[in-house]
């Protein structure tokens, strides 16, 4: 009765409301990165077993977020959904932005071969990486950047983004994504070995 009283017409503006979808997705990423490491894994997790989302449970790239909840250990995977927090706004979008993480060898774009296993210095950046790991298992963050610095100067590259994106190539797939060292340092000896053991194989 009160809100009937106080209504009046002329307050009425002559342009009608919108719903902005893009607005609403914004403020979900902006309320979704607040969640803490834990928080995130666990609602995640319940997201992906409770949806009836058949786009969504189509994506090849949730099965392997199905079995990394099921399967791996959950610092690591809670680690790798950390790194990919800040870009997405979604929790559907999570199972492709980390399914690299998940898989033994993530397949390579085309755009991605297409600029970098064209470039003359991509072979020696792995081949150098490759060695330089040999005998390693875990890396710190720092470890992982004084290693791509050290590739940088033996190779004599002009500048070391020459050596971080063709190694980004090689462990994700992609041309984009989470700090490299912070992906190196999750992702460890063993994995990396593998993956630039995959792309030497097809150079």
């Amino acid at each position: 009765n009160e809100m009937a009283a106080a209504f009046s017409v002329e307050g009425i503006q002559p342009s009608p409301g919108v719903f902005d979808l893009q607005k609403l997705q914004w403020m979900n990423g902006h309320y979704l990165r607040q969640l803490s490491g834990e928080e995130l894994y666990d609602r995640l997790n319940a997201f992906d077993s409770k949806t009836t989302d058949e786009e969504y449970l189509a994506l090849p790239s949730r099965v392997a977020l199905r079995n990394a909840f099921d399967s791996m250990p959950r610092e690591y995977v809670q680690r790798a959904l950390e790194l990919e927090q800040e870009r997405v706004k979604l929790f559907s979008e999570f199972a492709n932005a980390c399914d690299f993480f998940f898989v033994d060898q993530p397949q390579v774009s085309a755009e991605a071969r297409e600029k970098w296993f064209s470039q003359p210095h991509t072979k020696a950046v792995y081949s150098f990486l490759r060695e330089a790991l040999v005998g390693l298992d875990a890396l710190s963050v720092e470890e992982c950047d004084a290693l791509v610095g050290k590739c940088t100067q033996e190779l004599s590259l002009e500048k070391k983004a020459m050596a971080i994106h063709p190694i980004r190539v090689a462990l994700t797939g992609r041309t984009f994504g989470p700090g490299l060292f912070d992906l190196m340092s999750l992702l460890g000896a063993s994995r990396m070995r593998s993956r630039l053991d995959f792309c030497l194989s097809i150079l």
